[in-house]
C-alpha cells in the first residue's frame, strides 16, 4: 500500500513503528545477498518502492558501515592483549588527561594513544589471519565449517 493511500485510511497507523520503512526491507535483502548483481537493482528498487539510485546508495552506504565496523574490529582485537586494555575505560581517560590525549573515543582507542605516547607499542599477533572479507557469504554457515578456519 503506498504511503498516499495510507494517509485516507482512518486507524491506528502511526503507532506502528517502521510500517513503511523500506530500509527494513533492504536490511533484509543485504543480509541475503550483500553483494547483488547490477542488473537485480531494478527489482529491488521497485520491491522497496525506491528508485534504482536510492537504493545503490543504501547498498553502497551499508557497504561502506560494515568496511568501518570491520576496520574498528579489527583494531579493537588488535589492543585486546595488551595490558592497559584491562583498565575500565573510566581510568584510561583519567590516563589520557594527565598525559594530554584526547580522552574520547572507544577502549581500544584510548589504549591505543596512551600505549603509544609512552612507546609501550601494540601487541600483535604475527600469526593472525584475517579470513572475513565484509562479504556475508565467506561466514561459515555450520558449526563444522567455523572449526576449519
Amino acid at each position: 500500500m503506498t504511503f498516499e493511500k495510507r494517509l485516507g485510511l482512518k486507524g491506528d497507523w502511526d503507532n506502528s513503528p517502521g510500517l513503511f520503512r523500506p530500509e527494513r526491507l533492504l536490511d533484509i535483502l543485504i543480509s541475503i545477498n550483500s553483494d547483488p548483481p547490477d542488473y537485480i537493482f531494478h527489482t529491488i528498487a521497485s520491491f522497496v518502492w525506491l528508485t534504482e539510485n536510492d537504493t545503490r546508495q543504501y547498498f553502497t552506504e551499508q557497504h561502506e558501515k560494515f568496511r568501518h565496523e570491520l576496520r574498528e574490529d579489527l583494531e579493537r582485537e588488535k589492543w585486546k592483549g595488551h595490558k592497559l586494555f584491562a583498565n575500565n575505560v573510566d581510568a584510561l581517560k583519567e590516563m589520557c588527561r594527565k598525559k594530554g590525549l584526547s580522552a574520547k573515543g572507544p577502549k581500544h582507542h584510548l589504549v591505543e594513544r596512551i600505549a603509544t605516547a609512552t612507546n609501550e607499542g601494540a601487541l600483535v599477533d604475527e600469526n593472525y589471519k584475517m579470513t572475513y572479507t565484509g562479504n556475508f557469504q565467506s561466514i561459515p554457515s555450520s558449526i563444522s565449517n567455523l572449526r576449519k578456519l
